[in-house]
């Protein structure tokens, strides 16, 4: 399954603050720069910015252990 980057950057924002994307992307940048994600993206994610499922988890799992919340997937899907 596919999800949405800026969709998972709204979630984060609208349900723990506007910072905790920025910390999770950067600590996740290795696996982002892999899907092809670069800086600006992480920062300010478009509408076509997807990931696949094996980073959408990596996000969910750094979601659970910082912030103790997770991102319901259908949420984020396209």
């Amino acid at each position: 399954m596919i999800s949405n980057l800026k969709l998972i950057k709204d979630w984060c924002d609208a349900n723990i603050n506007s910072v905790a994307w920025q910390r999770i992307g950067l600590e996740l940048f290795d696996e982002l720069s892999n899907e092809g994600i670069d800086f600006d993206q992480i920062d300010n994610p478009t509408a076509s910015d997807e990931v696949s499922e094996k980073v959408f988890e990596a996000i969910n799992e750094k979601i659970k252990a910082i912030y103790q919340k997770s991102i319901d997937r259908k949420t984020v899907e396209i």
